[in-house]
């Protein structure tokens, strides 16, 4: 399974773990709980990440192979903008901030960008592993009528 594409630390670089905390943290626990059990804010987090990943990935179908198993850096940047505006949905605040739905134009205007080809991502594609054995099938210790007797 692939990783996500946002990283808390990302986050944090687009919005404050402060107003993170306040956004995500409805039951006033006072922090962001990862490991070893993450708590209810972290979940919320990860909620809208994995949202932030499914849309990143709708625009690249097509192009590439999804979910990426390399990240690029812009779609790390890219997947923690949009998580860190779709985090004011917890907020009882009736309006984006004009800075976050201008991070937020920004970012699916670039998705869109790469969906028309007009901007190119390097994906590394990992190399599929090969695996040689040298066995044969009179190296069996159990011929093929045995194994089927003990289905």
């Amino acid at each position: 399974m692939a990783r996500p594409y946002w990283t808390l630390d990302g986050l944090y670089s687009k919005m404050p773990k402060t107003r993170v905390l306040r956004l995500v943290d409805l039951d006033e626990e006072g922090e962001i709980v990862v490991s070893p059990e993450p708590n209810e804010a972290y979940k919320r987090i990860v909620i809208k990440g994995t949202e932030a990943d499914n849309l990143i990935d709708s625009y690249l179908r097509g192009h590439h192979a999804v979910p990426l198993d390399v990240v690029p850096v812009e779609l790390v940047d890219i997947s923690n903008a949009i998580l860190a505006t779709s985090l004011f949905c917890y907020s009882d605040a009736d309006e984006l901030p004009e800075f976050y739905k201008d991070m937020h134009k920004a970012a699916v205007s670039w998705l869109e960008h790469v969906r028309d080809n007009k901007i190119q991502i390097y994906v590394q594609q990992v190399a599929p592993v090969i695996i040689s054995v040298n066995k044969t099938r009179d190296d069996r210790m159990f011929s093929s009528d045995v194994l089927d007797m003990m289905r």
